[in-house]
């Protein structure tokens, strides 16, 4: 299937700025402005739940986390887990070690930070009230902590026609527009050029981690032979193409080392305004099928250390505040920005 390519790494996040600027300022909608993407913080993802993998906890599947100390907009990621990831693992103080971070981390075995590639999935919605429809441009942001790293997204369209339903996973290439002040990088998502969606309104998206073996579909302009972006094969396809990634330092398109294949993300937003309604309908999504859909593996087991499941009705009353605070505590690097 082929795909509209971006004519340079950077235009879609410059351009992206004056659109929903325009937008915003039109409704006199408070906007925050993050390496050149404009957007309105009440039109962020509400919800967080993992879909696979993660660690089983007494408090339900957990994700390792990393934290941004910059990031002050909205409510991040990590944060919207109703029970909050962990940092640093696991002590014989508390289901966490610190609070929780503000981006997830998906394609770690819990015993992380490096435990090799696992599929990890994160299910993302607006809280069964809200939903985005596809407009004008870009719809969708999805922040990473520092630059980005390898994932795939699909979206649950609503309603009945021929595009109901989950779509497809797709990689898309991120945005050469980092910025230092967030320490955050953008993924920018058209639903109608980048997912094939056009005219859907989508109440629900799916993030899953990609590994080395996985492939897509569509050629890169100017990039290497062998080197995409586009539908995914997960487990590999016969003369699949490599995801590749823009590096600025080498101004050249590069595939993944085998070391950014853990996404931190961050944020995840509409650029429209939301739609209201009753949008709570999400359907099971399809199982693992000819490498068009990955597999779903339940939670892994429990860690060393966790409280007593006794103790948890005095913690449940305190960890929905755990993910207001910014972990500040040692032991925690921040990623290197290094393209």
């Amino acid at each position: 299937m082929s795909r509209r390519q971006p004519t340079s790494p950077n235009t879609r996040a410059l351009s992206v700025t004056a659109a929903v600027l325009g937008l915003l300022g039109a409704a006199d909608a408070p906007a925050a402005l993050v390496a050149g993407v404009s957007f309105d913080p009440a039109n962020a993802v509400t919800t967080v739940t993992v879909e696979s993998l993660g660690y089983s906890t007494p408090f339900g599947p957990a994700l390792p986390s990393d934290t941004s100390p910059d990031w002050s907009i909205g409510t991040s990621l990590g944060s919207r887990f109703q029970r909050p990831t962990f940092q640093d693992g696991y002590s014989d103080a508390g289901p966490v070690s610190g609070a929780a971070g503000t981006a997830v981390t998906l394609g770690q075995e819990p015993a992380f930070p490096s435990s090799g590639h696992v599929r990890e999935i994160i299910r993302l919605t607006w809280g069964g009230s809200h939903a985005l429809a596809d407009g004008s441009g870009v719809d969708l942001a999805v922040f990473e902590q520092a630059t980005s790293e390898a994932f795939a997204i699909s979206v649950h369209v609503t309603g009945s026609g021929p595009m109901a339903g989950w779509s497809p996973f797709f990689y898309i290439p991120y945005e050469n527009a980092y910025d230092p002040v967030y320490d955050a990088t953008p993924t920018l998502v058209d639903l109608d050029t980048d997912l094939g969606r056009a005219g859907a309104t989508i109440n629900a998206l799916e993030i899953a981690s990609l590994a080395p073996e996985d492939t897509v579909a569509d050629a890169i302009a100017g990039a290497d032979p062998g080197l995409g972006r586009g539908q995914v094969t997960f487990g590999g396809a016969s003369g699949g193409l490599q995801p590749a990634r823009y590096s600025s330092s080498r101004d050249a398109w590069v595939a993944f080392e085998s070391a950014k294949l853990d996404p931190d993300l961050q944020y995840v937003v509409g650029l429209h305004a939301l739609v209201p309604g009753a949008f709570a309908d999400v359907s099971t999504a399809a199982s693992a099928s000819h490498g068009s859909m990955p597999d779903r593996v339940p939670p892994t087991g429990a860690p060393t250390g966790v409280p007593s499941i006794g103790a948890a009705p005095l913690l449940l009353l305190g960890l929905a505040g755990l993910g207001a605070l910014r972990w500040g505590g040692t032991g925690v690097t921040k990623r290197s920005a290094t393209r």
